[in-house]
């Protein structure tokens, strides 16, 4: 078994310096990696082939990529990247999911719901066959903001993490729309987990029927029940709740609202329940959670649902 070396975002020896307080680095790997090691980063890392052909390993597996391929690499995966010629991968590294938080616009989509969770949770499922694949075309278009935010990251003047942020949101538009046009068989059965994603997320504070997310699946219950299982680690009901705690603690952490205004406002027909509940998973009260809320970050809430 390959050793595993584990880096965090400020590693500058192997990584440029991002620009101060910007959550957004890019970094360029080219050639062959004759390392023993995989690497396991603290940070998320969207990985494009630029050129060539060779293979993405994990600690299980080993997957083969080629110039168009585009895929993203969570936190803490460790990974590398071997051939028998030359490859070129440009990676945008991200330091967290708040990142995503950024583009309200496109953070629902679908799309980009099966290339920054499904499709990573689904890698080892299926052999690595859904993950996007780009047109010659479209992948001089991605790479053509890669190479922008190159620039910016290496002038490091007053406003390049203004420019940083225009042009990851362009990135991620395009990507979406990529994703979306080239998803296959089982790419559409995880658009449409997508769907039920973002159903979830727009409807969480009133009743959500879980004949409701079967017919927005297109699949029978079982079916529906184990591909939602697959990705997400949870059965529907479960998910459901997590997500409204999730949404609670948020509320709880930023505004003055009453536990009877949050738990009616996060889909909990009960107070008391709600309470219950979240004592349950937090082993804190509602109430003792939002004097000692200053100690949990927001990553670690959102960690709860994707890791």
């Amino acid at each position: 078994m390959n050793e595993i070396q584990t880096y965090s975002w400020n590693t500058s020896d192997i990584f440029p310096a991002p620009i101060k307080e910007c959550p957004i680095n890019i970094v360029q790997c080219a050639g062959v990696d004759s390392s023993p090691f995989l690497r396991a980063y603290d940070f998320l890392e969207i990985a494009i082939v630029a050129n060539g052909e060779g293979f993405y390993k994990t600690e299980t597996a080993s997957y083969p990529i080629r110039q168009g391929d585009v895929f993203l690499i969570p936190k803490n995966h460790a990974h590398a990247y071997s051939s028998s010629q030359e490859i070129k991968v440009n990676s945008i590294l991200l330091r967290n999911n708040l990142v995503f938080q950024a583009f309200p616009e496109i953070l629902t989509e679908p799309a980009l719901c099966c290339f920054r969770n499904l499709e990573p949770c689904f890698r080892s499922h299926d052999n690595f066959q859904n993950h996007l694949r780009l047109s010659e075309e479209e992948l001089k278009t991605l790479l053509t903001f890669w190479e922008f935010m190159n620039q910016e990251n290496t002038l490091q003047s007053e406003h390049s993490s203004n420019v940083l942020w225009a042009l990851l949101h362009c990135f991620l538009v395009h990507l979406c729309r990529y994703f979306g046009k080239h998803a296959g068989n089982k790419g559409q059965k995880l658009m449409k987990l997508a769907d039920v994603m973002k159903y979830i997320e727009q409807h969480y504070s009133a009743p959500i029927s879980c004949k409701k997310l079967v017919k927005l699946a297109g699949q029978n219950r079982l079916a529906f029940n184990d591909l939602f299982q697959q990705a997400t680690g949870h059965a529907p009901r479960e998910y459901i709740l997590l997500f409204r705690l999730t949404k609670a603690k948020e509320r709880l952490r930023n505004t003055t609202m009453s536990i009877k205004e949050i738990a009616a406002d996060c889909g909990f027909c009960d107070a008391g329940y709600f309470c219950q509940q979240f004592k349950k998973r937090c082993a804190l009260s509602p109430r003792q959670y939002r004097e000692e809320s200053g100690t949990e970050t927001e990553e670690n809430i959102l960690g709860e649902l994707w890791g």
